[in-house]
């Protein structure tokens, strides 16, 4: 766990510094995430990947995709959970110095979750929720071309079962590379 975290931060890092004189960019991103269900304890794994273009220093866009890991629920009739988000954010960094940005993004997200209901008999419960997302973060460029990013995303899901639809916020910090070409 501590491992992807390092790895995550580094991504996030790596992303911000490289995409800081414009350009093409693509990237990789993990860390740990937490479905805000009032009963669900811990957190989960995530992983993604991204791409995107810089217009100039103070703007860009990115698209991506994270799963945002797995989680079980009693709110919603004993479901185990997978959630995964597809996104399109506009990102605003501020340039600190050379190879340090921070940065905001705001944008709109797909989120899918799907999984089973445990009781009172097994069912397939799923919801697709698309929406505002929005996160901070910062990137530190090791080269022209690599560097890696932190950052911390916040996504809105639902799930429907049996008439019954839930939703929740799903929060995600993670780490990453990024590479500028």
């Amino acid at each position: 766990m501590k491992t992807i975290l390092i790895t995550s931060i580094l991504t996030v890092f790596s992303a911000s510094a490289l995409a800081l004189d414009g350009g093409f960019f693509a990237g990789v991103q993990g860390g740990t995430g937490k479905f805000k269900y009032t009963d669900t304890p811990g957190s989960t794994n995530t992983v993604g990947i991204m791409a995107g273009y810089m217009f100039n220093p103070r703007l860009g866009l990115e698209i991506g995709y994270k799963s945002l890991g797995s989680t079980t629920s009693n709110l919603v009739q004993n479901a185990d959970l997978k959630a995964d988000a597809t996104y399109l954010n506009v990102l605003l960094p501020l340039p600190l110095s050379e190879s340090f940005s921070v940065s905001i993004h705001a944008g709109i997200a797909s989120v899918k979750t799907t999984g089973h209901r445990l009781a009172p008999a097994l069912a397939t419960v799923s919801g697709t929720k698309t929406g505002f997302t929005g996160g901070f973060g910062a990137q530190y460029n090791f080269t022209k071309n690599i560097g890696v990013r932190v950052g911390y995303d916040g996504y809105r899901s639902e799930v429907s079962s049996g008439g019954v639809v839930t939703g929740t916020a799903v929060s995600d910090l993670s780490m990453g590379a990024v590479w500028t070409f």
